[in-house]
């Protein structure tokens, strides 16, 4: 059971989605820093934590988005055409959720490999992708269509997908980070 374990893992590569503008935060969120560690870093050891070894940021500094200022889409989409195809799947993680937990990241992990698509239940990150050439496709025609930049978009048009339960009282830490005040209550929240 464990040597399994091990074998999908290998399969899946982490994913830190990074490269926003920031603009409601005032400053960039991905180096802002949580006990001393940016929330890269943050991001970085939870993936870690939750057993994947290989990990891709997108970002302007790491892996830039082919199409820019498409959102969360454009780096889905720039890491598929960088690496995709190295991995069966990849699990994308953004940034600005500092308290996600290494056990929800490894229910996705460990989720039937032959879901295209797993996310949990009225959330649309993190999620587990396969890598598919047809997701990439997929991805590159919504974003030169121009219009279609909805992460929630492209996610709908996947049929193969497993949608996880999230008990109510783990909702805290599925919160992302999108201006100063959520930063100080989520900083807050850890000092009770």
């Amino acid at each position: 059971n464990t040597r399994t374990k091990a074998i999908i893992m290998t399969k899946c590569a982490g994913v830190i989605l990074a490269g926003g503008l920031s603009s409601r935060m005032g400053q960039d969120k991905a180096s802002l820093k949580l006990d001393g560690t940016t929330l890269v870093g943050v991001t970085e050891e939870l993936l870690r934590s939750a057993g994947l070894n290989q990990i891709y940021i997108s970002s302007k500094a790491h892996i830039p988005d082919i199409i820019p200022d498409c959102g969360p889409l454009g780096g889905v989409y720039s890491v598929l055409c960088y690496d995709g195809a190295k991995h069966d799947h990849l699990l994308f993680v953004p940034v600005d959720m500092p308290g996600l937990t290494p056990a929800y990241l490894k229910q996705l992990i460990a989720a039937p490999q032959d879901a295209d698509l797993v996310h949990f239940c009225s959330k649309k990150m993190p999620f587990r992708l396969s890598t598919k050439d047809k997701w990439r496709q997929l991805a590159h025609s919504l974003l030169l269509e121009g219009k279609y930049f909805s992460l929630g978009h492209f996610q709908d048009q996947i049929s193969e997908k497993l949608i996880l339960d999230i008990a109510l009282e783990d909702e805290q830490f599925f919160v992302n980070i999108n201006n100063p005040q959520e930063w100080q209550n989520f900083q807050n929240m850890g000092k009770t």
